[in-house]
């Protein structure tokens, strides 16, 4: 027997598309997990492709217009003809079921994927001489995509692909919202960046002491808050550590005296322990393994998505510390690694913020505000990167200032679907947290 035809359903591939054509859409959330490629019968699958193309076009659902759809488009013959298209209601005794006959045919598929991959995994084992961490990445990768019920990504023509922009786009016209990704935290930098966008690549770089990895953190409380998952690589700083700074970010407590102990009991303490019952309920994950490669962090960032489906952004702190093939210089392990995590931020769908150090030709210079050529190690980075944001405090290079005294200037140097532009933010040192600068009658600028 047919490998692929005993991984199948074929009475429920029956059972749901009648079910469809009775109006069980209207009921069933079948739409939104199963896609026309789960259909083991080749005809099932053009006959419920038609019915999401009548669906996305308004047309209702009922046998009549089905067959005149699958007629016009030349397709009734596929499916089995008229009369094979009318005996699957038959098929169907109830529609509140549907549902469950429709995970059926999603489980068949995933199996069907799975052994498909499997024969890959072995074909490259046998025939090619790769090595092992590149073969544990191949294979989980290929496992990773069977975890995932959206549908595989293939050539999309336009007109597919224009109607659920347009509507998009509709929605936001109709509810002019500044913010169509995940909120920054910051007005501005919401107005400027129109959120952070789910696949884009952002690099966050500084000179050490500008305060990158506590913007990073300010990013991750904001997307947090909304109850959006963010996952952070720290390379640099245990997980501990990170924890500190949070409850100081949180609870508006001074770093140095959290350090040190000399905490307040009657005012300060009270603060962090507030701000830790409110860290304690937000869907922040921590990894620190020190020295990870591209390969190990994909697999870690992999897991994670699989477990935490809400999983929107991604930090690493800070790619300057990500191994590589020691057989690679260091320009070109920074380029594969700044590569790979480009590709893994569409794969993921997430948004991933990478922190980088700057090199020292910006203190050479009279104005010592960062552009895209001070980037260390590597230009891939510019190249890949969606947006660069640079930081630049003033007063770290004139400690007298009386222009901009707290004041970081954030800076939009690139940014592929947007402007570029400087946002003004207040630093506050002792907690290590940025906010909305305001003006002195109390607006935000």
């Amino acid at each position: 027997m047919d490998a692929q035809l005993h991984l199948s359903n074929i009475e429920a591939e029956r059972v749901v598309l009648g079910g469809l054509i009775m109006g069980g859409y209207q009921t069933s959330s079948i739409t939104q997990f199963l896609v026309a490629d789960d259909f083991y019968r080749e005809g099932h699958s053009i006959l419920y492709q038609t019915i999401m193309d009548m669906l996305a076009e308004n047309i209702v659902i009922e046998l009549p217009a089905v067959v005149s759809k699958l007629i016009s488009s030349q397709q009734i013959e596929k499916v089995g003809g008229t009369n094979y298209v009318a005996n699957l209601i038959n098929q169907t005794a109830s529609l509140y079921n549907l549902d469950y006959y429709g995970t059926l045919i999603k489980e068949s598929a995933q199996k069907r994927a799975l052994l498909k991959n499997l024969k890959e995994i072995e074909q490259k084992l046998l025939t090619e001489d790769i090595p092992l961490p590149e073969m544990f990445d191949f294979a989980e990768s290929r496992l990773f995509e069977v975890t995932q019920s959206s549908e595989s990504k293939d050539w999309q023509d336009i007109a597919s692909i224009l109607g659920k922009e347009f509507v998009r786009i509709q929605n936001l016209i109709e509810n002019r919202n500044e913010v169509s990704g995940m909120d920054t935290g910051f007005i501005d930098l919401n107005k400027l960046l129109a959120g952070f966008q789910r696949t884009d690549l952002i690099v966050l770089a500084a000179r050490p002491a500008m305060g990158k990895t506590a913007l990073a953190l300010n990013f991750m409380l904001a997307v947090a808050r909304e109850g959006v998952g963010v996952g952070m690589f720290s390379l640099e700083m245990s997980a501990g550590q990170l924890v500190t700074r949070l409850l100081c970010l949180e609870g508006k407590v001074d770093a140095g005296k959290v350090r040190t102990g000399f905490v307040s009991r009657e005012h300060e303490l009270p603060r962090l322990i507030q701000a830790s019952d409110s860290l304690y309920q937000m869907p922040i994950f921590l990894d620190d393994e020190a020295g990870i490669n591209i390969n190990q962090l994909r697999s870690k960032a992999r897991r994670l998505k699989v477990t935490n489906k809400n999983l929107g952004m991604i930090i690493i702190d800070y790619i300057g510390l990500m191994t590589g093939d020691k057989r690679m210089s260091r320009q070109e392990q920074v380029s594969e690694s700044s590569r790979g995590l480009k590709a893994l931020a569409k794969e993921l769908d997430v948004c991933i913020i990478v922190l980088s150090q700057l090199n020292r030709g910006v203190e050479s210079r009279t104005d010592k505000r960062p552009m895209p050529s001070d980037l260390r190690e590597s230009g891939a980075i510019e190249q890949d990167a969606d947006i660069i944001m640079f930081i630049y405090r003033d007063e770290y290079y004139n400690p007298t200032t009386t222009s901009a005294p707290g004041v970081a200037e954030v800076i939009i140097a690139k940014q592929r679907n947007g402007s570029v532009g400087t946002v003004k933010l207040a630093f506050i040192k002792e907690f290590t947290r940025f906010e909305n600068l305001m003006e002195e009658g109390g607006d935000y600028i």
